[in-house]
């Protein structure tokens, strides 16, 4: 790469041969492993916790209110956001290969992209049903 000689207004030159922007490919060990083992975790804590929220609201009769169903929607988003898009982040740094735009990728990022704008859209509705429940006790202790 050629240098780069630059001359300002005020007499400075700044001669550099080359510039790495990245000094350190995110992908090399040790920066691998450690990427593997939180991608490892944080796979298994977004579908084990959410797994559990599900089961806990669907088993359990007093929490089947519509709140807790909206709850349900957005871990059950969740879920689906882990297992698309972790699984492939694990595999490009086991590999260390692009993966080809295939039929399979296009599916799989379109669930991802559905699943993460529905999570963003049922944000609004639970928050909504928390302010109507506050408001409710708030009236219910208040007497107003």
């Amino acid at each position: 790469m050629s240098s780069n000689n630059t001359t300002g207004s005020f007499n400075v030159t700044n001669a550099t041969e080359e510039f790495d922007w990245e000094p350190h490919y995110y992908a090399s060990s040790p920066y691998r492993e450690v990427q593997l083992v939180y991608l490892g975790a944080s796979l298994l804590l977004a579908v084990g916790g959410n797994t559990a929220v599900l089961l806990t609201v669907l088993l359990t009769e007093d929490l089947r209110t519509p709140g807790n169903f909206l709850l349900c929607a957005l871990a059950a988003t969740d879920i689906l956001q882990a297992i698309t898009k972790v699984p492939m982040a694990m595999y490009f740094l086991v590999i260390q290969e692009y993966l080809a735009c295939d039929a399979f990728q296009v599916v799989v990022s379109y669930v991802y992209m559905f699943s993460a704008a529905f999570a963003i859209c049922i944000i609004a509705p639970i928050s909504l049903d928390r302010c109507w429940q506050l408001w409710l006790w708030q009236s219910h202790v208040f007497g107003s």
